[in-house]
């Protein structure tokens, strides 16, 4: 079935919620300015889900964990398509607060 975007967002590391995937960025990030791309997909039975992606430079991430594998992460999962196809999923709870306007609808899990 496919996603539809509802919203998408360009966030520094730092002022995302604070939870795992923050903790993880932080953690390959050689900087919590460094944005990443976070979007809202909507699907055909009322529900949503939320995404997110890596920085957009390799040289943005921490040169211990710059990875062959790495560099196709940055290219492909940086951009918001590529967010919606190959970004990491959201909990509900950092879904929720980075996108209040789609908490009547149900998260998909």
């Amino acid at each position: 079935m496919a996603q539809r975007l509802l919203a998408s967002k360009s966030i520094p590391i730092a002022d995302l919620p604070d939870g795992y995937t923050k903790k993880q960025l932080q953690r390959i990030s050689l900087n919590e300015q460094v944005k990443v791309n976070v979007v809202a997909t909507g699907g055909h039975a009322n529900d949503w889900a939320a995404y997110i992606g890596f920085p957009s430079w390799v040289h943005e991430v921490k040169p211990e964990h710059r990875t062959r594998e790495m560099y196709y992460y940055c290219e492909e999962v940086s951009s918001v398509i590529g967010v919606m196809q190959h970004g990491d999923k959201l909990s509900m709870q950092e879904a929720i607060t980075l996108f209040p306007e789609f908490s009547h609808l149900r998260y998909r899990s």
